[in-house]
């Protein structure tokens, strides 16, 4: 089927519970992967290249556990909804043009973990962008403050990447604040 990540790159192969994930990426220090469709709980990964085979780690799979991407200096990773610009703080990337989020901005925070969808997408799949592939809903809170929620989505054209539209509260002040999200049946987490 067009659109389905591998299941082995570059000669790298992980399994999780008995079962081929999709490989993503893959360098000297990293390897990312989506895991298979295995249900929750605990679950041996093994990870195969072409130098050998790794000890039996476990792993514990939950049916979500958001987390946001972060940018450099622990900045959760946000682009402007209005034109697609890195809303970060100046000077994070050399060369690059970047503007902190403000009060009022309408932002996309970019990340994993946020469980599955409306309608469902199978693991290992690249999102088609036919439909829009919606979480549970998701809150945001950015220090104290709730955050307007328009709503949260898997990305069309990746595999496990989630986007979240907030807008920040207008009556915050400048500053740099945690982000927490919360889903239902979940409990906070900080970014």
């Amino acid at each position: 089927m067009k659109g389905n990540l591998p299941e082995q790159l570059d000669g790298v192969s992980v399994t999780v519970g008995g079962k081929l994930a999709f490989v993503y990426f893959v360098s000297p220090g990293q390897i990312n992967v989506q895991a298979p469709d295995v249900g929750t709980g605990p679950v041996p990964v093994i990870v195969t290249t072409p130098t050998g085979t790794s000890v039996v780690v476990t792993a514990n799979v939950v049916a979500q556990a958001p987390a946001f991407f972060l940018w450099p200096g622990s900045q959760v990773v946000a682009t402007r909804n209005s034109d697609g610009g890195l809303a970060v703080k100046d000077g994070t990337f050399a060369g690059a043009t970047t503007v902190a989020a403000k009060p009022g901005d309408v932002l996309i925070l970019w990340g994993t973990g946020f469980g599955s969808t409306t309608p469902p997408v199978a693991a290992g799949i690249q999102v088609p962008g036919d439909k829009v592939y919606n979480t549970s809903p998701v809150s945001i809170r950015i220090g104290t403050a709730d955050a307007q929620v328009f709503g949260a989505a898997l990305s069309p054209g990746f595999a496990g990447l989630y986007q979240v539209a907030i807008q920040v509260p207008a009556a915050l002040a400048d500053g740099d604040y945690p982000i927490h999200a919360t889903m239902p049946e979940h409990l906070p987490r900080t970014e």
